[in-house]
């Protein structure tokens, strides 16, 4: 409704209703997401996931952490692990996407920044060709992108 999309817009998030999820998943959204002390999984929902093709919430966030924990898992959590208060540049992080998910999958990363003199990486989002199910991997997701 026009009252949530006010209210996610003013960063009101804690008025947005409650996200229904089963335990697991919501223990598992707590760790890979600690903005939910916060409510930004409301957030996420309202903005992103109302749109997702495949209906609710629970859907949605597992299928969401699913990829995030292929990304976990893979050669780009440990750049960034490995790394912690060194400079990363964007060249590394797109070399890892492609060794971690294959040839050329670097190129899709949206790669944010914040701070002109002291850049931190903010944010990373992946455009993917198909709508994630449970049977698609990351590398598949973005294969054709590419």
């Amino acid at each position: 409704s026009r009252d949530l999309i006010n209210a996610d817009r003013k960063g009101n998030w804690q008025a947005l209703p409650e996200v229904d999820l089963d335990s697991a998943t919501r223990a598992h959204l707590i760790i890979a997401m600690p903005g939910t002390q916060s409510f930004l999984d409301r957030h996420e929902w309202i903005r992103h996931g109302t749109c997702f093709g495949r209906g609710d919430p629970q859907t949605y966030f597992q299928e969401a952490l699913s990829l995030l924990d292929e990304v976990n898992g893979s050669a780009v959590q440990a750049l960034f692990a490995g790394n912690i208060g060194k400079e990363i540049t964007v060249g590394e992080v797109r070399t890892t996407f492609d060794t971690a998910f294959g040839s050329r999958r670097g190129s899709r990363p949206a790669i944010l920044q914040t701070g002109r003199f002291s850049p931190a990486y903010t944010e990373i989002t992946i455009g993917l060709v198909a709508q994630p199910g449970d049977s698609n991997k990351l590398a598949d997701l973005i294969k054709g992108s590419a």
